[in-house]
């Protein structure tokens, strides 16, 4: 009988002790850190270009379908062209017309002509004008055929590119569009959000409520 009346006393105990810590919500101890996590990250994003280098260059492709509808290719192109000629932001379009039907095996892939008209954007005249050198470059053309190359290996019928398949850029003057919006400008992006952190108060009440519970069933395990 005393075993249990002790044994809902400390159950009792344990009730009010659970109810009287407090359980802090996860993101208590780390709302300030959080915050200034996001404020960071939420600045690092690319600045924008104060400058612009017209480019279009053509390239001889070969796949099933049109290069220039082919989400891959047009990717892989504009972040090629972008790496190699040193830019900070990229502009591009493309178009596509076949010429000729070419055996591959026991299927049959299309020839096409690729036409990209794209603006580079730098963030000084400096760096836009250095540009114009390296665009010129047979370095240019041999690190865009490379990475497109690695870009699309496994796409249905492609063929991959060589140098002598891309024309050298016809490049323009260099714009000065700090007073406006550079077309190649593109919305910042928003930092993500840091994940918030276990807080060690709620940990702390868990433990407490944890530890209460033990001790009742061990003094009425002794009755």
């Amino acid at each position: 009988m005393f075993s249990k009346v002790f044994a809902a006393a400390a159950l009792a105990v344990v009730s009010v002790s659970a109810a009287d810590v407090p359980v802090f919500s996860s993101n208590d101890d780390y709302d300030e850190i959080n915050l200034n996590i996001r404020m960071l990250s939420g600045n690092a994003t690319t600045p924008a270009s104060t400058h612009e280098v017209p480019v279009s260059m053509n390239m001889s492709v070969t796949m099933d379908s049109s290069p220039a509808d082919n989400t891959n290719f047009t990717t892989a192109t504009e972040t090629a062209v972008k790496n190699a000629a040193n830019a900070n932001t990229i502009d591009a379009s493309f178009s596509a017309s076949s010429r000729r039907r070419l055996s591959e095996g026991r299927r049959l892939s299309t020839a096409w002509t690729v036409a990209m008209v794209a603006r580079l954007g730098y963030t000084s005249l400096t760096l836009a004008n250095a540009a114009t050198t390296t665009l010129a470059s047979a370095a240019f053309i041999n690190s865009v055929v490379a990475d497109v190359n690695t870009a699309m290996q496994g796409t249905a019928g492609f063929v991959p590119l060589t140098a002598s398949a891309v024309t050298s850029p016809t490049v323009g003057s260099v714009i000065d569009c700090s007073v406006g919006t550079c077309t190649s400008n593109t919305s910042p992006t928003a930092g993500a959000a840091a994940s918030p952190s276990p807080s060690p108060s709620s940990n702390a009440a868990k433990v407490a409520v944890s530890t209460l519970a033990a001790f009742a069933a061990f003094m009425a395990s002794m009755f």
